[in-house]
């Protein structure tokens, strides 16, 4: 099975890259798993509203990391990455969101 590639929109390659070096490496993980079909080794989560097929991968704690993702034309496109402080999605990650998984 040939590996499906990652596209990283906008600057969440930097964003998750600046993620603690125990986080960032449960994040790769998953998504090289993804990559070849496979479960992440994360936690995954639909985000509902924010565009068909677009979950996020969680690692829960304090603060909470997220990575947004959508698997779309046989590729994965990481729309999104960031820590979070609160238990809601504040609105400016939404808007994020949204407008990366419209330019795909």
């Amino acid at each position: 099975m040939n590996a499906k590639p990652i596209h990283y929109h906008g600057d969440s390659f930097k964003q998750l890259s600046q993620f603690p070096e125990k986080k960032l490496e449960k994040f790769a993980l998953s998504l090289s798993y993804l990559q070849y079909g496979m479960e992440p080794v994360l936690k995954t989560k639909a985000m509902k509203g924010l565009g068909h097929g677009v979950l996020e991968l969680t690692q829960n704690g304090k603060p909470a990391y997220r990575c947004i993702y959508v698997v779309a034309d046989d590729a994965i496109h990481v729309l999104h990455a960031f820590v979070k402080t609160s238990d809601a999605t504040d609105s400016k990650h939404e808007k994020t969101i949204k407008t990366r998984y419209k330019q795909i």
